[in-house]
C-alpha cells in the first residue's frame, strides 16, 4: 500500500483498484486483507453491482475522505460496450440484510387502494393501460430502441416491478400493431420498433 501511494505522489496520479466484494448478505465488504488495507488507504471507495431485472449497473460512493455522493449513478452498457446513465432508474427494494423484498405487480397495484404516483397516472385508467403511450414514452421519440433498453425504460415509467409482468404487456402490444420485434441488420440483436413510425433503424 505504501508503494502504491508513493508512486500516485511521485507521478501525480491517481491508481484505481479493481476488488470483488465478499459474497455474503451479511458482509459486503472488499475480499481478503488485500481488500481491508485498500479500503483503510483508499481515498474514495465505490462500489459497483449488477440488477438483474433491469438489466443496469448501480454505483454507490461508500467511503471518502472528503465529500461522500449520496445519489447513485445507474447505468446501461451501449451496443458498442460503453456505459450510458439511465436516468432516475427505480430500484426493487430490499431489507435490512439486503435480500430483494417482494412487491406487487403492477397488475395487483392497480386492483388495490394504493395511491398511484403521476407517472402511473399517465398510463393507466380505470385500472387498464394506455398500451400504446407507455410504450411510446419507453422509445423516447426514436423509431426503434435495443429490447433491453426499451424493458428497463419500460418497467421504470409503469412502476412495473415484475418482469412476468412487461412480457405480458409486451405481447399485448404486439397483438394491438403498437410494437415489433426486430432484429437489427448490423448485429442481430432484438430491437423493438414502433410501428406507428416508420423510420428505418
Amino acid at each position: 500500500m505504501e508503494q502504491l501511494m508513493a508512486l500516485a505522489q511521485t507521478n501525480n496520479c491517481c491508481i484505481v483498484n479493481v476488488l470483488h466484494q465478499n459474497k455474503s448478505e451479511a458482509d459486503h465488504n472488499m475480499r481478503g486483507s488485500i481488500g481491508t488495507e485498500l479500503t483503510n488507504k483508499a481515498f474514495e471507495v465505490f462500489t459497483c453491482e449488477y440488477i438483474e431485472e433491469g438489466d443496469v449497473f448501480k454505483v454507490s460512493h461508500t467511503l471518502s475522505r472528503k465529500h461522500r455522493l449520496k445519489k447513485k449513478l445507474y447505468y446501461q452498457l451501449s451496443d458498442e460496450g460503453l456505459p450510458e446513465e439511465t436516468v432516475d432508474y427505480q430500484e426493487k427494494p430490499r431489507d435490512a440484510k439486503g435480500r430483494w423484498v417482494s412487491s406487487a405487480t403492477a397488475k395487483t397495484v392497480a386492483n388495490s387502494e394504493v395511491k398511484w404516483e403521476a407517472f402511473n397516472q399517465r398510463y393507466i385508467h380505470d385500472h387498464a393501460w394506455n398500451i400504446p403511450l407507455l410504450f411510446e414514452d419507453a422509445l423516447e421519440n426514436k423509431s426503434s430502441r435495443p429490447y433491453r433498453q426499451l424493458m428497463a425504460a419500460t418497467m421504470r415509467l409503469g412502476g412495473i416491478k415484475d418482469k412476468n409482468y412487461f412480457y405480458t404487456l409486451l405481447s399485448e402490444a404486439e397483438k394491438a400493431g403498437v410494437i415489433q420485434l426486430v432484429k437489427h441488420p448490423e448485429n442481430g440483436e432484438t430491437w423493438v420498433k414502433l410501428l406507428s413510425n416508420q423510420l428505418p433503424i
